[in-house]
């Protein structure tokens, strides 16, 4: 609810300052682009230096092979590169691998917030 609360304040303060225009409609004027800050660019500078085509899959495959995210996810290694791939695919879009009641917010069976296990680590457990 906070979150809601302050999007609607910054649209009246933006309505206030006349940055926003209501016809057939809403239209605000495009943010001002800030510059990222020196860690940020030194990141992205050393990730394309390495990954000159700056293929996002092969980013994230390389990654995964030093951090094994995936295995935390899937609760075991992954069993190819198209497997690792929809996996971080469905991270991507905000889905969850599994049905679950959690939906973006499921952690893939790792344990929901409240405590419990969750619904799609037991799937995966069965299915495994």
């Amino acid at each position: 609810m906070a979150h809601l609360d302050a999007g609607l304040a910054k649209l009246r303060d933006a309505a206030l300052r006349g940055e926003l225009k209501i016809d057939s409609a809403i239209h605000i004027d495009p943010l001002t682009a800030t510059r990222p800050e020196a860690s940020v660019e030194a990141l992205r500078r050393a990730l394309f230096e390495r990954h000159p085509d700056g293929q996002l899959p092969d980013i994230l495959l390389e990654i995964d092979s030093s951090t094994h995210f995936s295995w935390l996810l899937l609760g075991r290694e992954p069993h190819s590169r198209s497997e690792l791939l929809m996996v971080y695919a469905s991270c991507a879009s905000a889905q969850p691998p599994s049905p679950c009641a959690q939906g973006p917010r499921c952690t893939g069976g790792i344990g929901c917030g409240d405590g419990r296990g969750c619904p799609a680590g037991s799937d995966r457990a069965r299915l495994g």
